[in-house]
Protein backbone atom coordinates (compact mmCIF):
# COMPACT_ATOMS: atom_id res chain seq x y z
CA UNK A 1 0.00 0.00 0.00
CA UNK A 2 2.87 2.04 0.63
CA UNK A 3 4.76 1.71 -2.11
CA UNK A 4 1.56 2.48 -4.12
CA UNK A 5 0.93 5.54 -2.53
CA UNK A 6 5.22 6.56 -2.71
CA UNK A 7 4.70 5.48 -6.56
CA UNK A 8 1.71 7.80 -7.37
CA UNK A 9 2.82 10.93 -5.68
CA UNK A 10 6.22 10.46 -7.87
CA UNK A 11 3.90 10.28 -11.04
CA UNK A 12 1.55 13.05 -9.76
CA UNK A 13 4.84 15.37 -9.50
CA UNK A 14 6.92 14.85 -12.31
CA UNK A 15 3.41 15.29 -14.42
CA UNK A 16 3.22 18.47 -12.81
CA UNK A 17 6.73 19.09 -13.42
CA UNK A 18 6.63 18.59 -17.07
CA UNK A 19 3.33 20.56 -17.57
CA UNK A 20 5.03 23.87 -15.87
CA UNK A 21 8.01 23.54 -17.94
CA UNK A 22 6.12 23.25 -21.63
CA UNK A 23 6.83 26.71 -23.03
CA UNK A 24 3.47 25.66 -25.28
CA UNK A 25 1.49 26.26 -22.32
CA UNK A 26 2.17 30.47 -22.74
CA UNK A 27 0.05 32.47 -24.70
CA UNK A 28 1.25 34.28 -28.11
CA UNK A 29 2.21 37.78 -28.07
CA UNK A 30 -0.48 39.92 -29.78
CA UNK A 31 1.40 41.82 -33.14
CA UNK A 32 -0.21 45.72 -32.37
CA UNK A 33 -2.27 47.60 -35.13
CA UNK A 34 -0.71 49.42 -37.10
CA UNK A 35 -1.85 53.22 -38.01
CA UNK A 36 -2.84 53.52 -41.98
CA UNK A 37 -3.78 57.27 -43.37
CA UNK A 38 -5.53 55.92 -46.40
CA UNK A 39 -9.19 56.56 -47.00
CA UNK A 40 -11.12 59.35 -47.12
CA UNK A 41 -12.23 62.34 -44.73
CA UNK A 42 -13.83 65.31 -44.03
CA UNK A 43 -13.39 67.94 -41.34
CA UNK A 44 -13.97 71.94 -40.31
CA UNK A 45 -11.11 74.54 -40.49
CA UNK A 46 -10.69 77.79 -39.12
CA UNK A 47 -7.76 80.17 -39.68
CA UNK A 48 -6.49 84.15 -40.11
CA UNK A 49 -5.83 85.79 -43.85
CA UNK A 50 -2.80 88.30 -44.26
CA UNK A 51 -2.73 89.60 -47.86
CA UNK A 52 -0.99 91.87 -50.16
CA UNK A 53 -3.69 93.48 -52.54
CA UNK A 54 -2.61 96.47 -54.44
CA UNK A 55 -4.44 98.74 -56.96
CA UNK A 56 -2.83 100.35 -60.08
CA UNK A 57 -3.65 103.06 -62.30
CA UNK A 58 -2.82 103.53 -65.69
CA UNK A 59 -0.42 106.67 -63.88
CA UNK A 60 1.28 104.61 -61.36
CA UNK A 61 -0.81 105.76 -58.21
CA UNK A 62 -2.10 102.62 -56.48
CA UNK A 63 -4.15 101.90 -53.71
CA UNK A 64 -2.36 98.89 -51.07
CA UNK A 65 -5.56 97.81 -49.36
CA UNK A 66 -3.89 94.64 -47.84
CA UNK A 67 -7.04 93.13 -46.17
CA UNK A 68 -6.81 90.92 -43.16
CA UNK A 69 -9.55 88.67 -40.90
CA UNK A 70 -10.33 85.51 -40.20
CA UNK A 71 -11.89 82.95 -42.39
CA UNK A 72 -13.76 79.67 -41.83
CA UNK A 73 -15.01 76.61 -43.44
CA UNK A 74 -14.86 73.01 -44.56
CA UNK A 75 -12.63 70.78 -46.28
CA UNK A 76 -12.48 66.87 -47.58
CA UNK A 77 -9.85 64.98 -49.53
CA UNK A 78 -8.45 61.16 -49.95
CA UNK A 79 -5.06 59.41 -49.10
CA UNK A 80 -3.32 56.61 -49.86
CA UNK A 81 -0.32 55.46 -47.80
CA UNK A 82 2.33 53.11 -49.74
CA UNK A 83 4.33 50.11 -47.68
CA UNK A 84 7.59 52.70 -47.14
CA UNK A 85 5.13 55.49 -45.81
CA UNK A 86 4.78 57.10 -48.33
CA UNK A 87 1.45 59.27 -48.49
CA UNK A 88 -0.42 61.05 -51.35
CA UNK A 89 -3.88 62.83 -51.13
CA UNK A 90 -6.10 64.92 -52.89
CA UNK A 91 -7.36 67.55 -50.95
CA UNK A 92 -10.60 70.08 -51.21
CA UNK A 93 -11.90 73.52 -49.14
CA UNK A 94 -13.82 76.57 -49.14
CA UNK A 95 -14.22 78.99 -46.54
CA UNK A 96 -16.15 81.88 -46.20
CA UNK A 97 -13.72 85.26 -44.79
CA UNK A 98 -14.26 88.55 -43.31
CA UNK A 99 -11.04 89.93 -44.28
CA UNK A 100 -10.90 93.20 -45.58
CA UNK A 101 -8.45 96.52 -45.50
CA UNK A 102 -8.74 100.11 -46.49
CA UNK A 103 -6.79 102.77 -47.99
CA UNK A 104 -5.75 106.03 -49.07
CA UNK A 105 -3.70 106.19 -52.52
CA UNK A 106 -0.30 107.22 -53.30
CA UNK A 107 0.93 109.38 -56.32
CA UNK A 108 4.18 106.96 -57.92
CA UNK A 109 6.53 109.27 -56.03
CA UNK A 110 4.63 107.86 -52.59
CA UNK A 111 2.94 110.95 -51.43
CA UNK A 112 -0.81 110.23 -50.23
CA UNK A 113 -3.86 111.52 -52.34
CA UNK A 114 -6.73 111.73 -49.81
CA UNK A 115 -9.50 112.42 -52.66
CA UNK A 116 -9.13 109.08 -53.91
CA UNK A 117 -9.88 105.93 -51.26
CA UNK A 118 -10.57 102.15 -51.66
CA UNK A 119 -12.22 99.09 -49.73
CA UNK A 120 -11.14 95.74 -50.16
CA UNK A 121 -12.96 92.91 -49.25
CA UNK A 122 -12.33 89.06 -49.60
CA UNK A 123 -15.53 87.36 -49.49
CA UNK A 124 -14.54 83.68 -49.72
CA UNK A 125 -11.64 81.59 -50.78
CA UNK A 126 -11.20 77.54 -51.98
CA UNK A 127 -9.00 75.39 -53.51
CA UNK A 128 -8.23 72.34 -54.77
CA UNK A 129 -4.59 71.11 -54.01
CA UNK A 130 -2.68 67.34 -54.52
CA UNK A 131 -0.79 66.95 -51.09
CA UNK A 132 2.80 65.00 -50.36
CA UNK A 133 3.76 63.37 -46.79
CA UNK A 134 5.78 61.10 -45.15
CA UNK A 135 3.96 59.13 -42.33
CA UNK A 136 5.60 58.88 -38.52
CA UNK A 137 3.09 56.35 -37.27
CA UNK A 138 0.47 58.52 -36.38
CA UNK A 139 2.60 62.24 -37.58
CA UNK A 140 2.17 63.33 -40.93
CA UNK A 141 4.05 65.90 -42.23
CA UNK A 142 3.27 66.92 -45.52
CA UNK A 143 3.78 69.54 -48.04
CA UNK A 144 0.63 70.82 -50.97
CA UNK A 145 0.01 72.87 -54.00
CA UNK A 146 -3.20 73.30 -56.26
CA UNK A 147 -5.26 76.20 -57.76
CA UNK A 148 -6.49 78.75 -55.51
CA UNK A 149 -9.92 80.45 -55.75
CA UNK A 150 -11.29 83.90 -53.89
CA UNK A 151 -13.86 86.15 -54.42
CA UNK A 152 -13.11 89.67 -54.23
CA UNK A 153 -15.27 92.80 -53.72
CA UNK A 154 -13.94 96.57 -53.86
CA UNK A 155 -14.87 100.04 -53.94
CA UNK A 156 -12.67 102.99 -54.77
CA UNK A 157 -14.18 106.74 -54.67
CA UNK A 158 -12.52 109.48 -56.19
CA UNK A 159 -13.27 112.77 -55.28
CA UNK A 160 -16.58 111.53 -53.83
CA UNK A 161 -17.48 109.54 -56.92
CA UNK A 162 -17.75 105.38 -55.67
CA UNK A 163 -16.54 102.86 -58.28
CA UNK A 164 -17.60 99.04 -57.54
CA UNK A 165 -15.90 95.80 -58.66
CA UNK A 166 -16.19 92.14 -57.90
CA UNK A 167 -14.73 89.09 -59.72
CA UNK A 168 -13.57 85.87 -58.85
CA UNK A 169 -9.59 85.27 -58.87
CA UNK A 170 -7.94 82.17 -60.04
CA UNK A 171 -4.62 81.67 -58.95
CA UNK A 172 -1.94 79.18 -57.37
CA UNK A 173 -1.25 78.21 -53.62
CA UNK A 174 1.69 75.95 -52.09
CA UNK A 175 2.06 75.47 -48.51
CA UNK A 176 3.04 73.02 -45.78
CA UNK A 177 1.10 71.33 -42.87
CA UNK A 178 1.38 68.88 -39.81
CA UNK A 179 -1.36 66.34 -39.63
CA UNK A 180 -1.73 64.22 -36.07
CA UNK A 181 -3.95 61.46 -35.49
CA UNK A 182 -5.76 61.82 -31.90
CA UNK A 183 -7.39 58.35 -32.43
CA UNK A 184 -7.81 55.84 -35.68
CA UNK A 185 -11.03 58.04 -36.81
CA UNK A 186 -10.10 61.92 -35.78
CA UNK A 187 -7.45 64.04 -36.88
CA UNK A 188 -5.61 67.36 -36.24
CA UNK A 189 -4.53 69.44 -38.58
CA UNK A 190 -2.14 73.02 -38.89
CA UNK A 191 -0.75 74.51 -41.90
CA UNK A 192 0.55 77.52 -43.55
CA UNK A 193 -0.42 78.24 -47.29
CA UNK A 194 0.63 80.83 -49.98
CA UNK A 195 -1.64 82.05 -52.94
CA UNK A 196 -1.05 84.55 -55.58
CA UNK A 197 -3.98 85.14 -57.76
CA UNK A 198 -1.90 87.16 -60.22
CA UNK A 199 -4.47 90.20 -60.88
CA UNK A 200 -7.88 91.76 -62.84
CA UNK A 201 -8.31 94.53 -64.89
CA UNK A 202 -11.57 97.18 -63.63
CA UNK A 203 -12.81 100.33 -65.42
CA UNK A 204 -13.58 102.42 -62.22
CA UNK A 205 -13.74 105.75 -61.51
CA UNK A 206 -10.35 105.09 -62.93
CA UNK A 207 -8.74 102.43 -64.80
CA UNK A 208 -7.28 100.53 -62.43
CA UNK A 209 -5.06 96.74 -62.29
CA UNK A 210 -5.65 95.31 -58.52
CA UNK A 211 -3.14 92.31 -57.16
CA UNK A 212 -3.92 89.84 -55.21
CA UNK A 213 -1.61 88.06 -52.87
CA UNK A 214 -2.33 85.84 -49.54
CA UNK A 215 -1.03 84.05 -46.45
CA UNK A 216 -2.93 82.24 -44.29
CA UNK A 217 -2.35 79.89 -40.51
CA UNK A 218 -5.39 77.31 -40.41
CA UNK A 219 -6.41 74.86 -38.14
CA UNK A 220 -8.44 71.97 -38.61
CA UNK A 221 -10.09 69.06 -37.21
CA UNK A 222 -11.49 65.93 -39.38
CA UNK A 223 -13.31 62.67 -39.40
CA UNK A 224 -11.25 59.66 -41.12
CA UNK A 225 -13.46 57.10 -42.68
Amino acid sequence: MIKTLLASTVLLATATFAHAADPTSYEPAVEPVMFSWSGAYVGVQAGYIWSETTSFDDFGFYIPFDPNGLSGGLYAGYNHQFINDLVVGIDADFALSNADGAASAFDPLGAPIPITTGVAEIEWTGAVRARLGYAVGRILPYVAAGVAFAKVEDTITVAGVPGFYSDTYTGYTVGAGLEYAMTDNVILRGEYRFSDYGDRYFATPVSNNVELRTSELRIGISYKF
